[in-house]
């Protein structure tokens, strides 16, 4: 079959605390569909990928620049004055959600995802692409996962093309921070947590600070998940 056709699959995301910062969720961007006007085209190509391509704009309206300094990795940034009010909590709340670690001969920055995704289909997975975002002498670095087994964010992240040189990004409030593409059609929408989303979140969040080869816990977590979630 040249074009493949699928039902369309429920999913839900939450909207959580960034790294457990207490800022007003307001302030994050809904995630959005990718713009009916593709459709226009009449192409079938076009339908089949149309509901598996979601998008969410930035929270920050900032420029960042990133590298090594006196050999340790390092960030500096300049918020958008009209976007962001001057203060120690701004200060703090950027300083919380991005950060920069070594590796091997590079550099990794990254900038925390507040969505996480829920659905009851274990077959969906869902990958981070790149989105528009104006660089220079960095590369976005895509991620995936099954969200029926592991409740977390997909955060933007970037390496540098050449680390002798400085990276440079520049996020505003109006253009995507974030693509989000499934592997099948879905129904994306936002919803609240419920106690029983808290309960399976609990059991996996964070634990990559906590334990290496997280596979060995794969199925304490599996067996702890209630059958419906949604």
């Amino acid at each position: 079959m040249l074009f493949s056709k699928f039902r369309t699959t429920k999913v839900a995301y939450v909207v959580d605390r960034i790294n457990s910062f207490d800022v007003p969720l307001g302030i994050v961007p809904n995630i959005e569909k990718y713009s009916n006007l593709v459709y226009q085209t009449k192409c079938p190509a076009v339908s089949m990928v149309h509901s598996r391509l979601y998008y969410a704009n930035s929270y920050l309206d900032i420029d960042i620049e990133f590298g090594y300094r006196n050999d340790e990795p390092y960030y500096d940034y300049v918020f958008n004055e009209n976007e962001h009010p001057v203060g120690k909590k701004m200060h703090t709340f950027i300083k919380e959600v991005i950060g920069v670690q070594p590796m091997k001969s590079n550099v990794h920055l990254q900038i925390s995802s507040p969505y996480s995704f829920i659905t009851d289909n274990k077959d969906i997975e869902i990958v981070t692409i790149p989105p528009y975002i104006e660089c220079e002498n960095c590369v976005y670095v895509p991620g995936g996962l099954k969200p029926y087994y592991w409740i977390r964010n997909l955060n933007a992240a970037f390496v540098l093309s050449d680390a002798t040189k400085v990276g440079k990004i520049k996020l505003r409030v109006d253009k995507p921070m974030f693509f989000f593409y499934f592997n099948k059609p879905v129904d994306l929408k936002f919803t609240e947590q419920t106690e029983k989303i808290k309960s399976y979140i609990a059991q996996s969040h964070d634990i990559v600070n906590f334990r290496t080869g997280i596979e060995k816990y794969y199925m304490n977590v599996v067996s702890r998940r209630p059958r419906k979630l949604l």
